[in-house]
């Protein structure tokens, strides 16, 4: 009982430890957007013309824009971080998957030379999963954003089943990561290197991370074959109603 005991207040003590983190950091991450706000608020005060004032408009939009995606993603964060309302019923993740993969095709829409997303193994009859729905969309939607963020032109998506999981894998052919850097992805707000700090403010992996463990499961980075990272979450498989005995089709 008084080891028991002494790994609760252990863990109690990480968490607040990791709470008081995430807190500043965010204090810290609003600090700059806000001041960016100020300021072009002052450019549409002072704005000479209307080609000046809606330049200075669309760019406040962009910056509200992006300040918006932050609380998000804290939030998002925080409900991962306690497992909030992670009901896992029989899921398609195949769907979840195909739905995220059709939302960043539409992101990447513009880019040029256009991004090439490969599929592995997601045109076959996969069993269904126990996972939440909404979470596992973060989780997909999160990795392909990351893994679009850092590619040169190739993501790849690779599905297959591990004995009682499912293995779903995002990896691009970007410049990757050393591997005594693969731990440190997955903390909040962390940006490894230039190649790998462009986009977002450093919470997707983060979010998955969470979730992906909420789930029961752990998640594994490597290299990819396409040069760049490969991030690899598992699922727990359930059989599906027509596969058990005296269920018909």
């Amino acid at each position: 009982m008084a080891l028991a005991f002494n790994d609760m207040a252990a863990q109690i003590q990480r968490t607040v430890a990791w709470k008081e983190l995430l807190l500043q950091t965010v204090a810290h991450e609003l600090r700059t957007p806000l001041s960016r706000v100020r300021f072009i608020a002052e450019r549409v005060t002072d704005a000479e013309d209307a080609v000046e004032r809606d330049d200075a408009l669309a760019e406040l939009d962009r910056e509200l824009t992006e300040l918006e995606d932050l609380l998000s993603s804290v939030l998002s964060l925080a409900r991962a971080d306690h497992g909030a309302a992670l009901a896992r019923p029989p899921t398609d993740l195949v769907d979840v998957l195909e739905g995220a993969l059709d939302a960043l095709v539409w992101r990447q829409r513009h880019r040029s030379p256009p991004l090439v997303l490969e599929r592995v193994g997601i045109e076959a009859a996969l069993p269904l999963a126990r996972a939440d729905r909404a979470a596992a969309a973060r989780v997909f939607d999160n990795l392909l954003s990351n893994a679009a963020a850092h590619a040169h032109q190739r993501v790849r998506v690779v599905l297959a089943v591990e004995e009682d999981t499912l293995m779903i894998a995002v990896e691009d052919d970007g410049e990757g990561l050393p591997e005594d850097q693969f731990a440190h992805i997955f903390e909040p707000f962390v940006r490894l290197d230039s190649s790998r700090s462009q986009a977002g403010v450093g919470l997707g992996l983060a979010i998955v991370k969470r979730i992906v463990e909420n789930h029961g499961h752990t998640i594994t980075v490597g290299t990819g074959e396409l040069g760049g990272l490969r991030v690899e979450t598992r699922w727990s498989l359930v059989t599906r109603p027509t596969d058990q005995p005296g269920a018909t089709g």
